[in-house]
């Protein structure tokens, strides 16, 4: 594991998000601390999808293997808008085989 839990992630930041790469590790890091987690189902039982709510409707997601790991950090849609719940939902449901638990949500608040 590199030292700053980045596998990538600098070149994933450019074709996923407006941030800059240190503060798009910086966003997944802080998922990761202070978001909620869904564990993986579908094509991989592993993987760990912490989900944070950053605005009224706007939601990131950093996926993590089982040793916690950044894999990925997720922001924004590929039409370029936040993540909405019903969009993340949506996404996490067909590629992933997850549905967030009865408060799942609510928990976020």
């Amino acid at each position: 594991m590199d030292k700053n839990n980045d596998h990538g992630l600098k070149n994933h930041a450019g074709r996923h998000s407006n941030l800059s790469p240190t503060d798009y590790l910086e966003r997944g890091k802080r998922n990761v601390t202070d978001g909620k987690v869904l564990k993986g189902g579908g094509r991989d039982s592993n993987a760990r999808y912490h989900v944070r709510k950053v605005g009224d409707d706007a939601y990131s997601v950093t996926i993590t293997d089982k040793k916690n790991q950044i894999l990925s950090v997720d922001t924004w849609s590929k039409e370029g808008k936040e993540m909405s719940r019903e969009y993340v939902e949506e996404k996490l449901a067909t590629t992933s085989g997850v549905t967030a638990p009865k408060g799942f949500w609510e928990s976020l608040e």
